[in-house]
């Protein structure tokens, strides 16, 4: 997908990311979930997608059992941020959904990529279709 900013989204469960990468795609951009809370390998959102923007979702366990079950544990959320710390630290936003909408969502992570796309022009694009 050569001249689309490809966007991936990380974070832990029931944060909304399916939700996102339906809207970015539907927004026109290249978005993919990365599974990474689920992988013991650190970097696999950089070697299996090979993003423009890595943008992880996060929320705290009590919205998490609000949004898919009471038995989730803050040992279950701590493992899964321990397999997302890498991604963590190199993502481009790092957006809390416990308060917020998915309309939020996507309206904050929508102006967060075009402020990007502003910053680093179609550089950054026509590096990735180099080396692609």
């Amino acid at each position: 997908m050569a001249g689309k900013i490809r966007v991936v989204v990380v974070g832990v469960c029931a944060t909304g990311k399916s939700l996102l990468v339906r809207a970015l795609s539907e927004a026109g951009y290249d978005a993919h979930e990365c599974a990474q809370e689920h992988s013991y390998v650190p970097a696999m959102w950089g070697q299996l997608c090979h993003p423009n923007i890595l943008i992880y979702l996060d929320a705290d366990i009590s919205a998490v059992k609000r949004r898919i079950s009471e038995a989730w544990s803050a040992r279950d959320l701590r493992e899964q941020r321990r397999r997302l710390r890498h991604a963590r630290r190199h993502c481009d936003l790092h957006l809390h959904t416990d308060a917020i909408s998915a309309e939020e969502v996507r309206g904050r992570v929508l102006r967060f990529i075009g402020r990007w796309a502003e910053a680093h022009g179609r550089d950054m694009l026509r590096q990735r279709e180099v080396l692609e």
